[in-house]
This record gives structure tokens, sequence and C-alpha cells, in this order.
């Protein structure tokens, strides 16, 4: 069974990321959009790991570590701070406040899942592909794929660049863009490799 996270964010563009990136990697999710929500379903039930904002609308990120570290089945919990706070003195600002570790904004997926597993002392549930592509994977064939795309772009040039990044070389099939297209330059293609 894998391991159940509480997060706690108010922003739902970063609560959408953080979610979609722990659901792909086999974690289960509890969301909370402030922090008297999530202490309520952290004493409700609670998690293997807490990730936490700072900035949070009611009380804030502080306020919520230390209302979980008060509750005695809460203090094994670890409580990951993810967070903006980035200047020098920060991070050790939000550790000496009891969060167990410190992630900044932006998010590096596969940084953040990292950081996740090792907060939990085990490897990631799913081992899902890496995020990152060696040169090597690149130049490997894959499997036959058929795909379409409909690209739209107002200059020549980034067409030509997508036209030569998605279509195979020496392509016969190539449909160049109808005059009447222009000055949206509209071309589609379908590309089986």
């Amino acid at each position: 069974m894998s391991a159940r996270v509480l997060v706690i964010e108010d922003n739902p563009a970063n609560m959408e990321l953080v979610r979609y990136i722990l659901d792909k990697f086999g974690y289960q999710v509890d969301a909370a959009f402030d922090g008297e929500s999530g202490v309520r379903l952290a004493q409700a039930s609670p998690p293997g790991l807490v990730i936490c904002d700072i900035q949070l609308p009611g009380i804030d990120g502080f306020e919520v570590v230390r209302q979980l570290k008060a509750l005695p089945h809460m203090r094994p919990v670890p409580v990951l701070a993810v967070t903006a706070y980035a200047m020098v003195g920060d991070r050790e600002r939000v550790l000496a406040a009891g969060f167990d570790g410190y992630i900044t904004k932006p998010i590096d997926p596969q940084y953040f899942v990292q950081q996740v597993a090792s907060v939990l002392g085990a490897a990631t549930p799913n081992a899902a592909p890496s995020l990152g592509t060696s040169v090597a994977t690149l130049g490997q064939r894959l499997p036959a794929m058929r795909a379409q795309a409909l690209v739209l772009d107002d200059s020549i040039v980034n067409l030509d660049l997508l036209r030569s990044l998605l279509e195979p070389p020496m392509a016969s099939r190539c449909r160049r863009p109808p005059p009447s297209a222009r000055p949206w330059r509209c071309w589609t293609s379908t590309r089986r490799t």
C-alpha cells in the first residue's frame, strides 16, 4: 500500500501540479486549501507525510506545523515546507519552526518526488520513467506510432522548425500550407515513425 500524503496549498495551480506528480508516482493524496482544514484532516486521519505551503489564508504554514507537532499522533509524521521563500536564511527559519524538509517553488518534479521518497524513507511506490532523457535514448528507434498534429503559428521559421521535428526525414507526404492559410500559416501532418 502506498503512503498517503496530505497536501496543504491554497494556490489551485500549485495544488494541481503537486497532486498530479504524487498521483503519477503512486502516492495517495488528500488535499486542503487552507491551514485550518489541513490540521482538521491530519487530526481525523494521520497521513504518512504532510506537504505544506507557508503562505496560507487563515493560519499560515508556521502555525500549521506548530499545531500538528503539538498532537502526539502527529509528532512522528514528517512535514515538508513547499514555499516560494528562497532568500538567505529562509531555509533555516523554516526548519527551525519544526518543518522536516524544505522545497522551493517552482517545483522541479523529479527533485520533488526524490525528496518525498527520501523523507518517507522509501523508494517511490511506482518508479515512473525518468523525467530526464539521455542523448543515447534519443537516438534509439522508438516503436511505430501514428499521430496527427495541427500547428498554428504566424512565423514561417517556427513552422519549419516544428515540421523538421515532427516529420520523418525526406517525407514525401509533406503538405505545404495552402496560400489561403496565410497570414496564419496553418499546416497539418500525419506522421508514422
